[in-house]
């Protein structure tokens, strides 16, 4: 069953939902997401899907749990901006991204800004996330904010500098502000500089 969000406006969960495909967005008219504390599970490679340069997505209460197995070269993902899109603002209130498999310990991000993305803001409020890399950002001129939340780096501690609660990629320009959290895991903030850690 796949859920396309190409009009705007507001959805909102009233129960859990299952899904093998993504949650798809496809719209730069602004989207609210209601999750009411319930739970979306995925068994696609990404739960959520923004397909839309200049969208604006707002997840509120929601918590995603993946249940999909990682299979190379592929990643897994709870929300997901695609490649080559600009100017996007995704915010989170209050939610969880929870990876079931054990293979969500290498290559998973709670959120993740694919390739080459540019002026894009993602801030977190709250809640509680995990991955590899948590919240993973590549391109430039993105802005990632991240309040009270509690994020975990799934990714094994190896002595390499990979994996991160925030990881930023292709950084230029870009900025984060992090304050009131918890960072459980090898790295809490990284940038792609020697793929040495900040904090």
């Amino acid at each position: 069953l796949a859920y396309v969000l190409a009009n705007g406006g507001e959805f909102t969960f009233t129960e859990n939902l299952a899904s093998a495909e993504s949650l798809l967005v496809t719209t730069a008219n602004p989207i609210v997401i209601n999750g009411a504390d319930f739970t979306l599970t995925s068994a696609a490679t990404r739960a959520i899907r923004i397909d839309s340069a200049n969208a604006n997505v707002v997840v509120n209460n929601l918590n995603i749990v993946v249940t999909t197995e990682r299979v190379y070269p592929n990643d897994i993902r709870g929300i997901s901006i695609n490649p080559q899109l600009s100017n996007v603002e995704l915010t989170f209130n209050n939610c969880s991204v929870d990876f079931t498999h054990k293979t969500g310990n290498d290559w998973s991000y709670a959120v993740n800004v694919s390739g080459n993305g540019t002026g894009h803001t993602v801030t977190v409020n709250g809640g509680t996330y995990e991955g590899a890399n948590v919240i993973n950002v590549h391109g430039a001129n993105n802005t990632v904010v991240v309040k009270d939340a509690t994020l975990t780096s799934l990714y094994p501690d190896n002595g390499q500098y990979y994996g991160a609660c925030i990881w930023v990629l292709q950084n230029q320009g870009s900025s984060v502000e992090a304050t009131g959290n918890t960072f459980n895991g090898s790295n809490a903030i990284a940038f792609n500089v020697g793929y040495t850690p900040v904090e």
